[in-house]
């Protein structure tokens, strides 16, 4: 091996991340992942339970009991590498997390995957529905920005790709993981990938593989399709996708393939090692779905549908687009940065995710729930808070950037916190904001942080 390659299992921190690199079949990959974040997963579960149980009244046990009506039979494969994570962090044993009882088990950990799918997207409001359609999800506020650039619209016609991930503070702390998986020869291809301890893909959607493959995604806000039962969850189908497809074409297969509509989202994709430099951008619905790419120019996210039929018969705000109260406003940013012939590299790439503009403002530099870099906790929410109350605890959490060269080779830029830098005090927000006691004791300081490059080198 390298000697400037991290050996398999250790985890390694950088910048407030935690890079691990798994090796082997599915159940050693998992043994070691389990291992190496025991601490971090059990303090995951935690923060997801007492979330799932402020949102719906029920805990991430009861949302566990719900798998196998919810989604059809897991690939072997994942399953193993399932069970590899729950034997690696208790030691073969049901272990619980110290304050609030949940057990590491299979079933909680496929619904810790699917955490999306069925806390966010889906849980039975309704009785059971033994129906083609299945179940109406619920509607869901949109998160993270993300554009890819290539052809003229980048520095020697490169892929550019940036992406942050917005979503609550309390629960957003999980998603500091940078995982390397390295299957064996034939089982597919080497991914890199921003994820949270427990999960076998990536769930914060940013991924590069060993084929060429770059990957993110925004979530399609106001999603009102269909959750259709005993299909193939989303988790599963991002990660088989990133794993096994080699081309555009190939992932977005492996993607539709079993779609369940659990988690909606629209997907950038660019093939980091063909000649053409091709991106495209791919909303995935659940009846509905539409693609296109491009070999020069830019596709942005921002949390509404670029497909019209997935933004009208799939949504509930398909105005989203235009409305400059809301997703509209980064819509708008983003074309203001990314057009007019720029020239897009990976440094300038981590200003404009890093963007606090505010279109609906006059285009003042104002951090809120309009800006690129997304900041709800500094909003008033006088003008719209994305579906949010005002001040609320969201936004971005990071910030990650690849070109296609650093993509052929394996690495990515990343920094933890947002993508900014702006530093968040957890005790002045919750003393400033008392309405938000209920979080005291899950909310974290977010200082600034960072660019760093992974894999670290030794």
């Amino acid at each position: 091996m390298d000697d400037k390659v991290v050996p398999p299992g250790e985890p390694v921190p950088e910048e407030g991340w935690i890079y691990l690199r798994l090796e082997g079949d599915a159940k050693h990959r998992g043994e070691q992942h389990g291992k190496a974040l025991a601490k971090e997963l059990r303090d995951a579960l935690d923060v997801g339970d007492f979330m799932a149980e402020w949102d719906t009244g029920e805990n991430l046990k009861y949302f566990a009991g719900l798998v196998g009506e919810a989604f059809g039979p897991l690939d072997d494969e994942y399953l193993d590498e399932i069970r590899g994570i729950v034997k690696g962090a208790t030691g073969g044993k049901a272990a619980f997390t110290p304050r609030r009882k949940v057990p590491i088990t299979e079933e909680v950990l496929i619904a810790w995957n699917a955490y999306n799918e069925l806390v966010g997207t889906w849980w039975p409001l309704d009785p059971p529905q033994d129906t083609a359609v299945g179940t109406r999800v619920r509607s869901s506020s949109g998160r993270c920005s993300a554009f890819a650039t290539t052809g003229a619209a980048s520095d020697g016609g490169k892929i550019v790709m940036a992406h942050n991930t917005w979503d609550r503070y309390a629960i957003a702390e999980c998603y500091n993981i940078i995982l390397d998986i390295v299957p064996p020869a034939g089982k597919g291809h080497r991914v890199l990938m921003q994820a949270a301890p427990g999960y076998i893909t990536s769930g914060a959607d940013w991924v590069v593989t060993d084929a060429g493959l770059m990957i993110c995604e925004a979530t399609i806000g106001s999603f009102t399709g269909h959750f259709l039962k005993g299909k193939t969850p989303e988790f599963q189908r991002s990660r088989k996708a990133a794993q096994y497809g080699d081309s555009i074409e190939t992932w977005q297969q492996r993607m539709l393939d079993g779609n369940n509509g659990g988690y909606a989202n629209t997907w950038l994709v660019g093939e980091a090692k063909s000649a053409k430099k091709r991106i495209a951008r791919i909303d995935v619905g659940s009846a509905q779905h539409g693609s296109e790419e491009r070999t020069d120019g830019y596709f942005a996210c921002y949390n509404v549908a670029s497909n019209l039929r997935v933004r009208n018969q799939e949504t509930s705000d398909p105005g989203a687009y235009s409305d400059l109260r809301g997703n509209g406003a980064r819509r708008v940013r983003f074309d203001q940065l990314l057009g007019n012939s720029v020239r897009m590299t990976a440094e300038q790439a981590q200003k404009v995710i890093a963007d606090h503009h505010d279109v609906y403002c006059d285009n003042a530099i104002r951090p809120g729930s309009r800006s690129i870099c997304g900041h709800l906790d500094l909003d008033d929410g006088h003008a719209g808070n994305h579906g949010r109350e005002p001040f609320y605890p969201h936004g971005a959490n990071d910030g990650k950037v690849m070109d296609s060269d650093m993509a052929a080779n394996m690495t990515f830029q990343a920094r933890w916190g947002n993508s900014c830098g702006l530093p968040f005090d957890a005790k002045d927000f919750l003393a400033t904001h008392p309405q938000y006691e209920w979080l005291t004791g899950w909310l974290r300081d977010r200082p600034t942080r960072q660019w760093a490059t992974f894999p670290p080198k030794r």
